[in-house]
């Protein structure tokens, strides 16, 4: 039963890492998307005028 929950609990904690890592790409990706749309806007008001 003790390695059982052990096993149970490293797998949890891995779970964890897995989701925090995912949650910091997701974060870091959204930022780079907005950076790339601000510098098309740019751009395009470049081009406007």
């Amino acid at each position: 039963m003790r390695y059982a929950h052990a096993t149970r609990t490293a797998i949890s904690h891995q779970l964890m890492r897995y989701a925090h890592a995912t949650r910091t790409a997701i974060s870091l990706w959204a930022k780079s998307q907005r950076r790339s749309h601000s510098v098309a806007k740019g751009q395009s008001l470049c081009h406007d005028t």
